[in-house]
Formats: C-alpha cells, sequence, structure tokens
C-alpha cells in the first residue's frame, strides 16, 4: 500500500506483516491530480498503475469511477469480504460488516443488506 495510506490508517490499525508499504516511482500523473481525490486514493491509483496491479482497492466512488476510466479493475473493502469468505478464508461477513459500520464505515442499508444476502447471512 502507498505511504498516504499507511498515513491515513496508521491512528487507528496495525498493520499485519504481509501488508508491505511502496511508494510510487513515478510522479502522480496530471489526470488523477485534476480529480481531486485524497492523498490515499491518488496515491493508490498512481501506484496500481505504475504496478500494473491485479487489483486496486478503493471504497470512495469518485477514485472508482476514475480507476475504472483508467482501465484499473477496482474492488472495494465489501467485495474483499464476500472473496475472502467464498474462499472460505472468512467464517462470516456479518460481524466484520458491523465492525466497520461501528468504526465509522459508511454504507446504506441497501447495500448493507445486498451484502449479507449475497454472503448468504440476510436475515
Amino acid at each position: 500500500i502507498p505511504p498516504a495510506v499507511v498515513r491515513e490508517i496508521a491512528p487507528t490499525v496495525t498493520l499485519p506483516p504481509w501488508v508491505n508499504e511502496r511508494a510510487p516511482t513515478q510522479p502522480i500523473g496530471p489526470r488523477i491530480l485534476r480529480a481531486s481525490l485524497g492523498p490515499g486514493e491518488s496515491e493508490a491509483i498512481s501506484l496500481a498503475l505504475e504496478l500494473g496491479a491485479q487489483w486496486v482497492l478503493l471504497d470512495e466512488r469518485p477514485a472508482r469511477r476514475l480507476a475504472q476510466a483508467l482501465g484499473l479493475p477496482v474492488i472495494g473493502t465489501l467485495g474483499v469480504m464476500l472473496a475472502s469468505k467464498r474462499r472460505g478464508l472468512l467464517p462470516a461477513v456479518r460481524p466484520c460488516l458491523e465492525a466497520l459500520v461501528n468504526f465509522g464505515f459508511r454504507l446504506s442499508p441497501k447495500l448493507h443488506d445486498l451484502v449479507l444476502s449475497d454472503a448468504g447471512e440476510a436475515g
């Protein structure tokens, strides 16, 4: 993950040892800068382009749209949780989803219910 993301999450999260910090080696492109994204999103998109990343993890809609317009495959936090459950890496999505919401992660009630339904945990 890029340094700006580390700075954003460092006060509240201890990164697991398998997460590596890596700064983009190229300047952030003008199209990314013009999008007026936060530093974390800008660096994440720039690094993903530089590395030819298989996925870029973004949750904010403007960042997701820009990344997709630049040809990057995008996944969000909720998509990672669903994929983890499908692969047997996460026993249940509901506790993680509730923890995110309690931590201040914003999502609509409709999306909340859809994620739980997709995870087979509705009700």
